[in-house]
Protein backbone atom coordinates (compact mmCIF):
# COMPACT_ATOMS: atom_id res chain seq x y z
CA UNK A 1 0.00 0.00 0.00
CA UNK A 2 1.46 3.35 -0.35
CA UNK A 3 1.92 6.22 2.33
CA UNK A 4 1.01 9.22 0.52
CA UNK A 5 -0.91 10.07 -2.22
CA UNK A 6 -0.96 13.21 -4.02
CA UNK A 7 -4.36 14.88 -5.98
CA UNK A 8 -4.67 17.87 -8.59
CA UNK A 9 -6.99 20.37 -6.84
CA UNK A 10 -8.56 22.94 -9.49
CA UNK A 11 -10.19 25.88 -8.45
CA UNK A 12 -12.49 27.61 -10.85
CA UNK A 13 -13.98 30.61 -10.84
CA UNK A 14 -17.85 31.06 -11.53
CA UNK A 15 -20.15 34.52 -11.02
CA UNK A 16 -21.02 33.63 -7.53
CA UNK A 17 -17.57 32.67 -6.52
CA UNK A 18 -15.20 29.82 -6.23
CA UNK A 19 -15.52 26.01 -7.20
CA UNK A 20 -13.04 23.95 -5.89
CA UNK A 21 -12.78 19.75 -7.19
CA UNK A 22 -10.59 16.76 -7.80
CA UNK A 23 -10.59 14.93 -11.08
CA UNK A 24 -9.97 11.51 -9.02
CA UNK A 25 -12.93 12.40 -7.43
CA UNK A 26 -15.37 13.95 -9.40
CA UNK A 27 -18.49 13.63 -7.34
CA UNK A 28 -16.43 15.61 -4.50
CA UNK A 29 -16.85 19.69 -4.67
CA UNK A 30 -17.27 22.74 -2.52
CA UNK A 31 -17.97 26.14 -3.57
CA UNK A 32 -17.58 29.05 -1.59
CA UNK A 33 -16.71 33.29 -1.82
CA UNK A 34 -13.05 32.98 -2.35
CA UNK A 35 -10.64 30.43 -3.64
CA UNK A 36 -8.92 29.48 -0.01
CA UNK A 37 -12.29 28.67 1.49
CA UNK A 38 -12.82 26.77 -1.52
CA UNK A 39 -10.07 24.54 -0.84
CA UNK A 40 -9.78 24.37 2.88
CA UNK A 41 -13.33 23.00 2.10
CA UNK A 42 -12.34 20.43 0.05
CA UNK A 43 -9.78 18.84 2.28
CA UNK A 44 -11.71 17.64 5.00
CA UNK A 45 -14.16 16.31 1.93
CA UNK A 46 -11.11 14.37 0.55
CA UNK A 47 -10.05 12.80 3.55
CA UNK A 48 -12.99 11.81 4.86
CA UNK A 49 -14.02 10.21 1.47
CA UNK A 50 -10.87 8.18 1.31
CA UNK A 51 -10.50 7.11 4.67
CA UNK A 52 -13.88 5.38 3.87
CA UNK A 53 -12.62 4.00 1.23
CA UNK A 54 -10.02 2.52 2.86
CA UNK A 55 -12.37 1.03 6.05
CA UNK A 56 -14.62 -0.19 3.29
CA UNK A 57 -10.89 -2.18 2.13
CA UNK A 58 -12.30 -0.46 -1.69
CA UNK A 59 -9.42 0.79 -4.18
CA UNK A 60 -7.98 4.63 -3.53
CA UNK A 61 -7.80 6.33 -7.12
CA UNK A 62 -4.96 7.56 -8.54
CA UNK A 63 -5.08 11.14 -9.80
CA UNK A 64 -5.75 10.66 -13.41
CA UNK A 65 -4.09 13.80 -14.55
CA UNK A 66 -0.45 13.68 -15.18
CA UNK A 67 0.06 16.96 -16.76
CA UNK A 68 -0.87 20.27 -17.03
CA UNK A 69 -0.28 23.05 -19.43
CA UNK A 70 -1.24 26.79 -19.53
CA UNK A 71 -2.82 28.34 -23.29
CA UNK A 72 -2.50 31.95 -23.63
CA UNK A 73 -4.05 33.47 -26.60
CA UNK A 74 -3.57 36.73 -28.20
CA UNK A 75 -7.48 38.01 -28.19
CA UNK A 76 -6.96 41.01 -30.44
CA UNK A 77 -4.64 38.94 -32.65
CA UNK A 78 -7.68 36.53 -33.09
CA UNK A 79 -10.38 38.95 -33.75
CA UNK A 80 -8.16 41.04 -35.95
CA UNK A 81 -8.28 37.71 -37.98
CA UNK A 82 -11.62 37.26 -37.45
CA UNK A 83 -12.35 40.69 -39.35
CA UNK A 84 -9.95 40.58 -42.08
CA UNK A 85 -12.25 37.33 -43.43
Amino acid sequence: MDRTATYLILITRFTGGYTAYAPAFPQLFTQASTARVAYARLKPLLKSHISSLIAHDKPIPRDPVFQTRTLRLDLVHLREQEELR
